[in-house]
């Protein structure tokens, strides 16, 4: 980076004792998309003031950084992971390093309560992401695309794993840009950053690589999982489904009566019958009726134990019932322009998914697909002349052709450093092409 000798007003704001205001300081923050951010404060303590338990990483301990008032910089919300004091003979430092927000969402072994959607009670990906955020003391700004969900089950895994595991359907991206609130977008649609005068950057450093061209992607789904197992034919027109744990979710069978639950009741081997007479839901939606089984009719269902349902008629899956889920779909997704460019090159295999609910979803993931596939794979980072800082997750449009781009550029990380008589920032993104 080529600094600039400017000096800026710097404030640091603790959780625990209010506004500092160090003697000296140099702090340095990289920020990028899907990714925590990383950063380091470095405060001048001549009479060990800031040596002491004001700043030191505590559970929910968190600093913000301001650079030059609002209008500059304001870091978003900052967690302290490490602290060094050390003596030199420029004096005292107190050094303190430390990551975002997104720390509160790495925690391990977490498990939430299953989701379940039903007709007029779909369960949507960004209430369920909102959710997730919310226990763990995130807010959220969600403008990736919406949809639902059959069935959501978090069990053991961290926070973050489970809220990717939902943006991935979409491609979506997030960074925490402000405070604490985690911002997911759309692929490289975060913020506009607006037009962009090139006489005011330069190119610090240029990577371009080969990419493998992908211009076709199947995205499927041949059949549907079943409850707990699949179904077993017993006899003509009938079939029952195993399960070996308590039945947490809704079993829907079109049409034909339901012959019953076994199940094994509480402290006890023996097998026990259930009839159906009220403890049955039996609803009708058009000329398809279908049957719902709760896990509240089974006897002790914190232990499970093995059983079975057995029904008289046709097996259907929830899809083919709840409107708004395709039971199967199989789409093929082209890139017309690529294709006609290098020829046809499709990816190794289908993707499957089993949150993808529809194949309108589909077809939009497959799109993305391969649009990230086909990033140009030039890599540019650029330096601002002036004193300017632009956001991971930002649309810029560069007016006059630099570095080999012209046009929309998506910047996916930046750098910040900045001393008492130093200041300097950089970003660096892609273009999408193919």
């Amino acid at each position: 980076m080529a600094f600039v000798e400017k000096s800026y007003d710097i404030e640091i704001i603790s959780s625990s004792g209010g506004v500092l205001t160090p003697n000296a300081f140099s702090f340095q923050i990289n920020m990028g998309k899907n990714r925590p951010a990383s950063w380091t404060l470095e405060i001048e303590d001549p009479d060990g003031d800031y040596g002491s338990d004001v700043l030191a990483p505590r559970a929910g301990r968190t600093l913000s950084v301001i650079i030059g008032g609002d209008a500059l910089f304001t870091s978003p919300t900052l967690i302290p992971m490490s602290r060094k004091w050390r003596r030199t003979d420029e004096g005292n430092f107190l050094s303190l390093s430390g990551t975002d927000c997104s720390k509160l969402l790495m925690v391990r072994g977490q498990t939430m309560p299953s989701q379940l959607s039903a007709i007029g009670d779909l369960k949507m990906a960004r209430a369920i992401v909102a959710g997730i955020c919310s226990a763990y003391g995130v807010t959220v700004s969600s403008s990736f695309t919406d949809y639902p969900l059959m069935k959501w089950m978090m069990q053991s895994t961290t926070p973050m794993e489970a809220i990717l595991r939902l943006i991935n359907v979409v491609f979506g991206e997030w960074c925490f840009l402000s405070g604490s609130t985690m911002s997911i977008f759309d692929q490289a649609e975060g913020p506009e950053g607006g037009d962009f005068n090139t006489s005011n950057l330069f190119v610090v450093e240029e990577a371009l690589e080969m990419i493998q061209i992908i211009n076709q992607v199947q995205v499927i789904r041949a059949r549907t999982v079943k409850n707990y197992g699949e179904n077993e034919t017993t006899a003509a027109g009938r079939f029952e489904i195993p399960f070996s744990q308590p039945i947490y979710y809704p079993h829907y069978v079109t049409s034909g009566e339901v012959n019953g639950l076994w199940y094994r009741g509480a402290g006890t081997d023996a097998l026990t019958y259930h009839h159906a007479d009220g403890s049955w839901d039996y609803t009708g939606t058009g000329a398809t009726p279908y049957v719902k089984a709760y896990a509240s009719f089974i006897a002790d269902p914190a232990t499970p134990r093995h059983g079975k349902i057995e029904f008289d008629g046709i097996s259907a899956s929830e899809a083919a019932i709840i409107p708004g889920f395709d039971q199967t779909y199989d789409v093929t997704i082209n890139d017309a322009a690529s294709q006609a460019l290098y020829g046809v090159f499709k990816n190794d295999t289908a993707i499957t998914n089993v949150l993808i609910p529809t194949s309108a979803i589909a077809t939009l993931h497959g799109q993305r697909y391969i649009r990230e596939a086909n990033r140009l794979a030039r890599r540019i980072t650029f330096e601002p002349l002036f004193d300017e800082i632009v956001l991971p997750c930002t649309m810029i449009n560069l007016q006059e052709p630099i570095g080999g781009v012209t046009g929309d550029f998506y910047v996916e990380e930046m750098s910040l450093n900045c001393s008492d008589e130093e200041f300097s920032s950089s970003f660096s993104g892609v273009q999408y092409g193919a």
